[in-house]
C-alpha cells in the first residue's frame, strides 16, 4: 500500500510533533507500505528511506490554496491519504483519514470570534464528510465531538505521547543545588488555561511563607494584554518571572529543576505537558478536569479541585519532589501512551 502523509506541520510544537513521531515509526515499523511526505519547501526531514518518497510544497495549511490549487496528481496516485490535522486539501480522491485533536472552540466559544467559531466548525464537518474514520487523543475529545456533530462515522483515539526528542534529552545540565526551589507552568496564555487561578494560589503561598518562585514559560507583556485581571498579580510580586519563548532544551532544562509542574488549566485535549514533566522526574499538580483524570489517572499526579485557588495553594505548599524511581514511571507512561502505539493504532486503521 502506498500512504500520503501531510507532513507540512513538522518543525511546529504540538501538531508537528504528534505527525513526525507518526512518520518515524510507521517507516521504521512499517517497511512493508511506501510512504508520499508531503513537505513544505525547503524543510530537510533527514528520514529518506528506501519505502520513502517526498513531494515539496510551499502552499500553507488553511490556505485558498490548499482547497483550490494543492498538488494532487501525484498523492491521487497512492491508496490512502493521511492528514493530522483537519486541513484536508481540495482535489483528493482517494479515502482519507485526519486527526480531530479537540473541539474547544465549540466548548468554550468565547475563545475565537462569530467567524472564527464559523470558519472553524466548517473545516471539522468537512474532514468528517471526507474522512473514512476520524482519529482523536482522548475519549473525552471523542464524546465532545460526537455531541457537536452527530457523527456516525468510526472515531479511533490514539492518545498522545512522549516525543522522540525528550526521550534523547539528559538532564546532566540541570543543577543538583536548583532542584525543589521553584514552581513551573508551560503553556500558553489563553484564558482557559487558568493562569489566574494559579497567580491567585501562588500568591497566597506567599503570604504565608511559601519562598519559592514560580516560573512561567510565556510572554509578560502579552499576558498582561489578554487578561488585564491578572495584571496586579505580575506587576506585585518579584517571585513570579517570565522567561518568554525558550528552546525545548532549556524548557526541558527548567522543568527538570522544578519542584512541580502545575497546569491549572479548564479545558484540554488531551493535555500533553504534564506527561513530559513526569517523564523528567517532576511532580505535577493538575486541575480534575475530566480529560486530565482520564489520562493521569494511572499515574501518580496530584489533582485539585478545577477553579479553586485555596485548593491549589494548599496542593503547592504540600509539594514536595516525591517522585525517586523515575525509570520505573518512565517505563509506566511508555506502556500507557508511546507513539509505537499510536503509529499501530493509525496503521490497522488505514489497512482495514
Amino acid at each position: 500500500m502506498r500512504i500520503a502523509l501531510d507532513c507540512r506541520y513538522i518543525g511546529k510544537s504540538g501538531i508537528g510533533t504528534y505527525i513526525e513521531n507518526i512518520v518515524d515509526e510507521l517507516c521504521k515499523n512499517h517497511p512493508e507500505h511506501d510512504y508520499l511526505l508531503i513537505v513544505e519547501q525547503g524543510k530537510d526531514l533527514k528520514c529518506f528511506k528506501n519505502n520513502v518518497s517526498v513531494l515539496y510544497t510551499s502552499i500553507q495549511p488553511f490556505s485558498l490554496r490548499e482547497l483550490f490549487t494543492f498538488p494532487t496528481r501525484e498523492i491521487n496516485q497512492c491508496d490512502v491519504y493521511f492528514s493530522p490535522y483537519i486541513n484536508i486539501p481540495g482535489g483528493i480522491k482517494i479515502p482519507t483519514y485526519s486527526t480531530i485533536h479537540d473541539v474547544i472552540f465549540l466548548d468554550l466559544p468565547n475563545l475565537t470570534s462569530g467567524i472564527g467559531k464559523i470558519i472553524r466548525k466548517w473545516f471539522i464537518q468537512r474532514a468528517i464528510n471526507k474522512s473514512k474514520s476520524i482519529f482523536t487523543v482522548s475519549e473525552f475529545s471523542k464524546k465532545r465531538i460526537r455531541f457537536h456533530y452527530k457523527t456516525s462515522k468510526n472515531i479511533v483515539v490514539t492518545f498522545s505521547a512522549i516525543s522522540t526528542s525528550l526521550k534523547k534529552y539528559s538532564k546532566d545540565n540541570v543543577s543538583s543545588s536548583s532542584k525543589g526551589s521553584y514552581l513551573v507552568y508551560v503553556g500558553n496564555i489563553k484564558a482557559h488555561k487558568g493562569l489566574k487561578v494559579l497567580l491567585e494560589a501562588f500568591t497566597k503561598t506567599l503570604s504565608r511563607g511559601y519562598e519559592k518562585m514560580l516560573y512561567i514559560v510565556g510572554d509578560a507583556e502579552k499576558m498582561r494584554s489578554s487578561d488585564r485581571q491578572i495584571s496586579h498579580y505580575i506587576d506585585d510580586s518579584n517571585r513570579i518571572k517570565f522567561t518568554g519563548f525558550i528552546p525545548n532544551e532549556k524548557m526541558y532544562n527548567l522543568i527538570c529543576g522544578a519542584d512541580a509542574l502545575v497546569l491549572p488549566t479548564f479545558y484540554e485535549g488531551f493535555g500533553l505537558t504534564p506527561l513530559e514533566a513526569l517523564y523528567l522526574g517532576t511532580d505535577v499538580i493538575i486541575s480534575d478536569i475530566e480529560v486530565l483524570k482520564e489520562v493521569y489517572g494511572k499515574l501518580p499526579v496530584t489533582f485539585f479541585k478545577t477553579g479553586d485557588a485555596d485548593d491549589l495553594a494548599s496542593k503547592i505548599e504540600k509539594s514536595h519532589n516525591k517522585i525517586e524511581d523515575v525509570e520505573h514511571l518512565r517505563n509506566r507512561i511508555d506502556d500507557l501512551y508511546n507513539f509505537r502505539n499510536i503509529a499501530e493504532t493509525i496503521i490497522k486503521e488505514i489497512e482495514k
